[in-house]
């Protein structure tokens, strides 16, 4: 009889090591997943901003390009103008 009690015993004492271990592994598991999870809204919020970014310089670039060809335009639109006039 006291063996048998000895067995119970141990087996309840295995069952909560296991569970101190498994609740151990969850915390820990739970501070790796709120790391990554700010990690991730990090970096999201750095592909935004260099999204915003990007569309300001390509807002800007097109302006610049634009003036550019019309300038273009503007020199050497008025010489073929008057070369075309001319025949």
């Amino acid at each position: 009889m006291i063996a048998f009690i000895q067995q119970e015993a141990a087996e309840k004492e295995k069952q909560i090591e296991l569970q101190r271990k498994i609740q151990h592994s969850n915390l820990a598991n739970a501070g790796r997943l709120s790391i990554l999870k700010a990690r991730d809204d990090y970096v999201q919020a750095l592909k935004e901003g260099a999204r915003k970014q990007l569309v300001i310089l390509i807002k800007y670039t097109t302006i610049l390009a634009n003036l550019i060809a019309q300038g273009l335009f503007f020199t050497y639109g008025h010489r073929y103008n008057s070369l075309m006039s001319s025949k």
